[in-house]
């Protein structure tokens, strides 16, 4: 993880304790769950912006205070706008795709690959390769049928899990 990350984490275990309060007072103030902000603490998870929004008024500061000087937005927010068109789209209907079309694993790899990127808080990398798989997968499970569109629906929940993410 990113020195950053592991900074923030600190800096709100360190105004945790001086407020003297719990990570449970905490998380439960801020509605966060408590392993959330027991591992971003830990430095092995990222402090994202809303964890950062939530948790800062509880402690009685300001995010900028938690980012540190000078404050750096995560570049993350620039996919925003391409995520939410991808998620408008998929319920249009869309002609099924024309070749070439990958095969299930390897869209399963990149959703995969995806997924230990959310896991991992990379929201920059997870920004740019969420929308295309969306705009991918939205048309193909349109025209499937049986275990074919329950599989590409299982990659689709965890698609939607990494733009929730994000959002």
């Amino acid at each position: 993880m990113a020195g950053g990350e592991e900074r923030i984490g600190q800096r709100i275990a360190a105004l945790r304790k001086i407020r003297r309060m719990t990570q449970r007072q905490v998380a439960t103030q801020a509605n966060i769950s408590l392993s959330l902000l027991q591992k971003v603490e830990a430095g092995s998870r990222a402090a994202t912006p809303v964890l950062v929004a939530a948790v800062a008024p509880v402690l009685r500061v300001s995010s900028r205070e938690l980012y540190g000087q000078p404050f750096v937005m995560d570049q993350s927010h620039t996919a925003i706008p391409r995520l939410h068109a991808s998620l408008a789209r998929f319920d249009v209907l869309i002609p099924p795709m024309r070749p070439p079309r990958r095969a299930y694993s390897q869209l399963k790899a990149e959703t995969d690959e995806v997924n230990r990127l959310r896991q991992a808080g990379n929201y920059t990398q997870l920004g740019e390769r969420v929308p295309p798989l969306l705009d991918e997968i939205g048309p193909l499970i349109q025209g499937a049928v049986g275990v074919e569109r329950e599989r590409l629906g299982h990659l689709l929940a965890l698609l939607y899990f990494a733009a929730h993410s994000l959002a």
